[in-house]
């Protein structure tokens, strides 16, 4: 079964997916649209934790290195299409350095943006948070978190590691939420290793 995130990002054929479009083409914002959005990483449909990040980062260093080629593009574009275990250090350097970046390729953890776009920032973007809010894409992920992950993770089915959950209106005064694990350093890249030995 394909779930609604995935349907979703099949539409995307380019950088910014079409229900998007109109929200960027009238709002001010500072996200970058140059590049794929990571909207997830990883096996998303089968990784048995799944990670809740906040989005997609842009360094003016890296960010291009990572996509040299169109063949670049378009293989990023179709992990999103169809999500599978993938080495993140190949896709997505700033993900491969990560502690956790093992675990998504090994598919025991897949990673999740509440909003896929790219910033450098967005916790100090007023502009890039006031639209995340109206983009669909936004409220895709949103609604997969609570129609589908969290009722997989009250079955026992997966983990929800709720790392940076702000972007996606999960609070700590709802816990406790079975099948979800809030951290404890949400301001760090990386897990802490209580997160990581619940993954494990």
């Amino acid at each position: 079964m394909v779930t609604s995130i995935v349907e979703h990002w099949r539409r995307l054929m380019g950088v910014v997916h079409p229900d998007d479009q109109e929200f960027f083409d009238s709002g001010s914002h500072t996200f970058n649209l140059e590049y794929p959005p990571p909207a997830f990483i990883g096996d998303i449909e089968n990784a048995p934790a799944v990670l809740l990040d906040a989005n997609g980062g842009y360094n003016p260093q890296e960010t291009p290195s990572e996509f040299p080629d169109d063949e670049a593009v378009s293989r990023y574009i179709e992990l999103l299409h169809n999500p599978r275990r993938v080495d993140p250090a190949e896709i997505a350097p700033y993900y491969g350095r990560r502690n956790y970046a093992s675990l998504i390729k090994s598919g025991r953890l897949a990673l999740v943006n509440a909003v896929a776009y790219r910033s450098v920032g967005i916790s100090k973007e007023p502009q890039n948070k006031k639209l995340a809010e109206l983009l669909p894409s936004t409220g895709v992920h949103r609604k997969w978190l609570r129609r589908e992950l969290l009722r997989q993770a009250a079955a026992g089915e997966r983990l929800v590691i709720a790392h940076r959950n702000a972007l996606w209106n999960l609070k700590k005064s709802e816990y406790p939420i079975k099948g979800v694990m809030f951290t404890t350093n949400p301001v760090s890249p990386d897990l802490s290793k209580a997160a990581l030995n619940s993954i494990e």
